[in-house]
């Protein structure tokens, strides 16, 4: 176990290249967008439903849920007033 003198600081944490995952993407000419973790809750049945969509037609789940928030978004486009 480790002590505690062993376990990063807030300084180290903050810097962590862990924070964001760059996703490769083969097609795109510009660097990828770098990807960033968002934590949500949702009903148990939506999210057993949507692994299950996930899984029979071969998708990544962020890649499911990106798809969603993007078009979500088109439908309900951010009010700047």
């Amino acid at each position: 176990m480790p002590r505690y003198d062993d376990v990063a600081d807030d300084s180290q944490l903050a810097s962590s290249s862990r924070r964001t995952v760059r996703a490769p993407h083969p097609a795109e000419d510009p660097p990828a967008e770098a990807w960033v973790a968002i934590t949500t809750t949702v009903p148990a049945s939506v999210r057993r439903q949507v692994q299950v969509a996930c899984a029979v037609h071969g998708v990544k789940l962020k890649d499911a849920v990106t798809q969603a928030l993007q078009a979500w978004l088109e439908a309900n486009p951010p009010r700047l007033d």
